[in-house]
């Protein structure tokens, strides 16, 4: 038992304690040396993040550029310019873009600048127009008349808001060279009141004169008579360049009623007619306005006029109207004729001219003409 006490005790015997540190030191030793071999071998081989000169070229490095650093932009507010009125004439009228001109005060223009453009609108019922510069003329201006910008067209000065007739009447001049002349009526809020495409031209003296009457009764009491003469050329309409004089007028107030007869809606009957009363400004010439107004819807088919429904030809005019012991000689343009024939077509458009013609009760006959042709020959099937 104690021999093998003693073999135990040989087994297990203990460090001495000085060999721990020196064990410790001799590991930390190998690894140092380990490490350092392998950073050198490391060293030994070319790799990409290692820099290599090129060949002949300096060793030393170059030096990456930074790039600009770029200030963030600043926004400067926009410098807010309010125009001043420019001088706009002795009575014109600055509106923020303009200078307005015409209208019922009579505004006018710098001497360098005429008024153009006037053109009535529901903003400007006194047919207010623009200030611009001056075209060249094409001959000087007739003394005591106003004319458009380029003196072509021109009427005396006493028709400037004057009052308007039913028929009105304008006499003028244009220069040389205008071959066509044109007239529409407006009132103060635009509407056309009615117009003659390519109106008649002047005589062999530049003279021209004007007739018509007012088929509708106006919504204000001043509006703008529009003028306007066409010189050959490619520019502006139907082939002519244009120039417009535009005079302001005013409106009589009185008025008188008529009756228009339109074709009626329902029925068969060729002869049956629609009846519908309105007003016009009031005629000394009451069955010639009465006539007109039925030739004017026939061209214009306005509703606030009347209901449509006459079968007389478009552009139909009334060259004259005489009237003889109760019998009335009616000639028309030839337009009348363009009605496509058809029985049915005659009877209708007779009836229609001699119930208006008829209306005021002094009127028993109606002779119906156009020129070339006698009234029997006249609005045949």
């Amino acid at each position: 038992m104690a021999k093998i006490k003693s073999n135990l005790k040989k087994a297990v015997k203990q460090p001495h304690p000085h060999h721990v540190p020196l064990t410790m030191a001799l590991m930390i030793a190998i690894v140092f040396i380990l490490t350092a071999s392998l950073l050198f071998i490391w060293n030994l081989f070319p790799h990409e993040l290692a820099y290599v000169p090129p060949q002949n070229a300096s060793s030393t490095i170059p030096s990456v550029p930074t790039p600009p650093i770029t200030p963030p932009a600043t926004t400067t507010p926009p410098v807010v310019v309010t125009p001043s009125a420019p001088d706009c004439g002795t009575h014109g009228h600055w509106n923020g873009t303009a200078c307005l001109c015409g209208g019922i005060a009579g505004w006018s223009c710098p001497s360098t600048q005429v008024c153009g453009d006037m053109k009535p609108s529901p903003t400007t019922p006194d047919a207010m127009g623009t200030c611009r510069a001056k075209a060249v003329a094409v001959r000087e201006k007739p003394e005591g008349m106003i004319c458009d910008e380029l003196n072509a067209v021109c009427v005396s000065t006493s028709l400037a808001n004057t009052v308007l007739g039913n028929p009105w009447y304008v006499t003028g001049t244009v220069s040389h060279g205008v071959v066509g002349l044109e007239w529409e009526l407006f009132d103060g809020n635009g509407i056309s009141l009615g117009r003659e495409g390519r109106g008649p031209g002047a005589d062999e003296n530049g003279v021209f004169r004007l007739t018509n009457f007012q088929s509708v009764m106006p919504a204000s009491t001043t509006g703008t008579l529009r003028l306007s003469a066409g010189f050959p050329g490619s520019i502006g309409q139907n082939g002519y360049s244009w120039t417009a004089l535009n005079i302001p007028i005013r409106f009589a107030k009185d008025r008188m009623k008529v009756t228009f007869f339109s074709r009626a809606v329902i029925g068969d009957s060729c002869t049956a007619l629609d009846a519908t009363v309105y007003e016009i400004p009031k005629s000394s010439k009451s069955i010639a306005a009465a006539l007109n107004v039925l030739l004017w819807q026939a061209t214009e088919n306005v509703s606030q006029v009347g209901p449509p429904g006459t079968q007389i030809p478009e552009g139909t005019k009334l060259n004259s109207a005489v009237l003889n012991n109760s019998i009335l000689k009616l000639e028309f343009s030839k337009e009348l004729e363009n009605y496509g024939g058809g029985s049915c077509n005659v009877e209708s458009i007779r009836t229609q001219i001699e119930k208006t013609a008829k209306q005021f009760g002094n009127v028993t006959k109606v002779e119906i003409s156009v020129p070339g042709k006698t009234a029997a020959e006249t609005l045949q099937p």
